[in-house]
């Protein structure tokens, strides 16, 4: 449940707060195409379970977000331990994600299957208004302060207190994020981060199915 919290959080800060639809482009970011991977980790304890995970992720993007691609390898347990017995719970998930102006494809390679929607944010932005701006005043309301600037990988980065925690983005893209909800401490660190170059059209390609 707090992997899903947290998830739809990050999704609605990148996907809505930093979004700006328009006729010709949808633009999610400040810089023109990137690629950023990710190292993330699960822990802490909810009543009587104790839960840890870890995973890797990446983000493939262009035309300043229109096109975006997401892939995630993750696996987490939860502990149980309750009148001398362990129950251990393992999920795992291993998925992309692709944005395509205004158009959402999720692919569950272990399932292989897929499913295809819209992305929430077309339409809730006119063309006229800064996304940034924007995205601040709405992250504000939920909570959030921009409390400074930090250098990480080499780029210099806003410092958002938010709820439970703190991220550091850069541009739009959240380079790091500490988090923690309901006893549950989710961190998702950049271990590597590349924008405004060129990225192979293969890189965006989904897996028929």
């Amino acid at each position: 449940m707090k992997n899903m919290f947290y998830f739809l959080i990050t999704v609605f800060f990148i996907q809505i707060s930093f979004g700006q639809s328009t006729k010709q482009s949808y633009k999610r970011y400040g810089v023109k195409s990137g690629i950023i991977e990710y190292k993330t980790t699960v822990s802490g304890k909810v009543l009587v379970s104790k839960v840890e995970g870890e995973g890797t992720s990446s983000i493939y993007f262009k035309d300043y977000g229109a096109v975006e691609v997401q892939k995630e390898k993750s696996t987490q347990k939860n502990i149980t331990k309750l009148f001398g017995s362990t129950k251990i719970d393992s999920s795992k998930v291993n998925k992309i994600v692709k944005f395509d102006h205004g158009k959402v494809t999720s692919v569950d390679l272990d399932k292989k299957s897929k499913y295809t929607g819209h992305d929430i944010g077309i339409g809730l932005f006119s063309k006229n208004q800064d996304p940034y701006k924007t995205g601040e005043e709405m992250l504000e309301d939920m909570g959030g302060e921009k409390i400074g600037t930090e250098d990480f990988l080499g780029y210099k980065c806003d410092v958002w207190k938010v709820p439970g925690g703190k991220e550091l983005i850069y541009k739009g893209a959240v380079l790091k994020s500490d988090i923690k909800v309901l006893g549950i401490r989710t961190v998702k660190t950049a271990t590597s981060a590349k924008f405004n170059i060129s990225i192979p059209d293969k890189d965006f390609e989904l897996p028929e199915y």
